[in-house]
């Protein structure tokens, strides 16, 4: 008996020290990477805590999927060589990107970029300000074009005086990707084409997009038959308004506040007003349902 005892114990050590050994190793660390550009700074600095990066471009560049891009109070620009089409660039890789405050954190595309541009990425973006993007397609304050099971998240972010030429521009949402906009302001952005849409927000291509405690307004798609002065949702999307308001928005054709052309709206206890429509088919001041399923409740 006491042989077995002891045969069993070695035996329970030996299972601990091969689970010791063999054990999966804990996730990495996410890395920070600061940039500030309101002192010191270095693009190829060793240390960001230390000395900061100057331009967001650069950070991205350097960090990994996980790791979080903190930005200091200040202005950015694009950054040739490094920045793409955008101020701040997320090319198949999932970063976090975290300024300092709405209107403290300002991302500027000067008229010739897009303020952020997200391409096969999932990323949290919060508290900062995008202003003067613009894009010769769609998506002229911030682009989102992603692959199912990708997640992009807007939160305490304004989007302000972005053009797209196409459609989308304050915001494009495209691709089967979940997309979530929380205290959001898309304000004074425009699609220029004349057959565009979506001046605030474009959602597109099977995009899920969920707006909270959000406000699109004063957004305009310019041509005659633009559609979706605020919004325009297509392609088979989705679109799930909470708490939000649609307002003041214009159209030349169909849904001066919100163009439904194919998929799914809900609404629920938001506001829809003041939107109208200008030009040749004024149909649907405030919202315009094409085709598709739409709930609108307590607004």
């Amino acid at each position: 008996m006491l042989n077995l005892r002891r045969a069993s114990t070695l035996g329970f050590g030996s299972l601990l020290l091969a689970a010791t050994l063999f054990a999966a190793p804990a996730g990495a660390v996410a890395t920070t990477w600061y940039v500030d550009n309101t002192g010191v700074c270095d693009n190829e600095t060793s240390d960001s805590s230390v000395t900061p990066y100057c331009d967001i471009a650069a950070a991205l560049s350097d960090a990994g999927s996980g790791d979080v891009v903190d930005i200091g109070p200040g202005t950015y620009t694009h950054t040739s060589g490094t920045g793409g089409s955008a101020v701040a660039w997320f090319n198949s890789k999932d970063v976090d990107l975290v300024g300092s405050g709405v209107g403290v954190t300002i991302l500027d595309g000067q008229g010739a970029y897009i303020g952020i541009r997200i391409d096969a990425s999932s990323t949290d973006i919060s508290d900062l300000t995008v202003t003067d993007g613009f894009s010769t397609g769609s998506g002229g304050g911030a682009y989102a074009l992603n692959n199912a099971g990708e997640t992009v998240t807007f939160t305490d972010v304004e989007i302000l005086d972005s053009t797209a030429t196409t459609s989308g521009g304050g915001l494009m949402a495209s691709g089967s990707q979940t997309t979530t906009l929380t205290r959001v302001t898309i304000d004074g952005c425009e699609a220029l084409h004349s057959s565009g849409g979506g001046g605030g927000l474009y959602v597109a291509s099977g995009a899920a997009v969920t707006v909270t405690d959000s406000t699109i307004s004063n957004n305009d798609v310019s041509g005659s038959f633009a559609i979706g002065g605020g919004i325009l949702v297509e392609t088979n999307s989705s679109l799930t308004l909470f708490s939000s308001d649609v307002l003041l928005n214009n159209a030349g054709a169909d849904g001066g506040g919100i163009h439904l052309s194919s998929g799914v709206l809900m609404i629920e206890d938001s506001r829809i007003s003041g939107n109208g429509v200008w030009g040749t088919t004024d149909n649907g001041g405030g919202i315009y349902l094409l085709s598709g399923t739409a709930t609108i409740t307590s607004t």
